[in-house]
Parts: structure tokens; C-alpha cells; sequence
């Protein structure tokens, strides 16, 4: 017996079946695993850069300090820029937060380096600083250029001081799961 239009149309009108249902949330769910990853990569490689950007000017800001005042500034502490640099860092906020979490810092012969701009206590993991020194520098988080220098202090080292690999205690630096 064949179903006539009317009937037919009632019929499609009542709803999805179970079946497709669950089959509409398993499509969705296998796009959010894979839009995800994707995303947080993207985010992950959005602050990378950024940080790679901002630091890269301060980086250079200092450097043309050292060079017309024949030495580094001192340090003030975290959050404040050194006395005297405010004219070279223009337009860089030295009291808002890294793209990493935690402050600015500016270090002058203390754990074991002569001059390094860091950031104290950064809210993102140790894996993630890993990655990004892979992409921008040796890979490496006790050596190179990007390396920690306290077991809080992620940094970009400008010159290694005489006592490199110790702090001013004696203590190795420790990166941030404390080995």
C-alpha cells in the first residue's frame, strides 16, 4: 500500500529519528577534536610571536642604551623599567604582563648573567617554553640564548656573567619544575 502525499508529509514532520541524532553528535564531536587542537596551536603560535615581537624590541633598546652609555642599566625590579631607558623602550608597557604570563624583569649581575630581560614567573608551562624555544632558539632551556636563569625566570640572556650556571648564592638555576 503506497502512502499518499498527505500521509507522507505528516509523517516527515514529526521528527529526527534517534539515529540521526547520534549520528549529528558524533559529527560534531569529531570536528570539535579536531578544530580543538587546531586552535589551541594557533593561539600557542599567536604568543609566540608576540613575544618573540615585544621582547625583540627591548632587546634592541638596550642594546643601543649599553652602546651610547658604555654600560647596562641596573636593575629596579620586577615591573619597572630601569632608570634611564624609558626614552629607548617608547611605547612598550615594561608594567603590563608578558604575552607569557608574569612581569618584565630586568636582570644585572645576578644569576649568573651580566644582563638579561626575563619574565618573572610566566603562567604558561614548561612545554609550551620548550616549543617556543625550539622555534627561536637552541631547543635547549638551560642553555642558549632564551634559557631560565632562576627556577621562576625565563629569560633572553644579553651577556653571560663570570659565574655563569650560578646565582649569587652559589645555587644552579633551576628551570620551572625545579630540576
Amino acid at each position: 500500500m503506497a502512502l499518499s502525499n498527505r500521509q507522507y508529509s505528516l509523517r516527515s514532520r514529526t521528527g529526527s529519528s534517534a539515529l540521526e541524532i547520534v549520528t549529528l553528535v558524533v559529527i560534531f564531536g569529531l570536528l570539535a577534536a579536531v578544530a580543538f587542537p587546531v586552535y589551541d596551536r594557533m593561539r600557542e603560535n599567536h604568543q609566540n610571536a608576540r613575544f618573540h615581537g615585544e621582547i625583540s624590541k627591548v632587546i634592541e633598546a638596550f642594546a643601543v642604551y649599553a652602546t651610547e652609555n658604555e654600560e647596562y642599566p641596573e636593575s629596579r625590579g620586577p615591573g619597572t623599567p630601569p632608570e634611564g631607558v624609558e626614552d629607548y623602550i617608547n611605547r612598550f608597557d615594561w608594567t603590563a604582563p608578558t604575552p607569557f604570563g608574569g612581569e618584565w624583569e630586568w636582570v644585572t649581575n645576578h644569576h649568573g648573567v651580566k644582563a638579561a630581560i626575563a619574565v618573572l614567573d610566566p603562567d604558561v608551562s614548561e612545554d609550551h617554553l620548550l616549543r617556543f624555544d625550539k622555534t627561536y632558539d637552541n631547543g635547549d632551556l638551560q642553555t642558549g640564548q632564551f634559557r631560565f636563569i632562576s627556577e621562576i625566570r625565563y629569560a633572553y640572556v644579553l651577556e653571560s656573567g663570570p659565574d655563569e650556571g650560578e646565582d649569587a648564592g652559589g645555587e644552579r638555576p633551576r628551570n620551572a619544575a625545579g630540576r
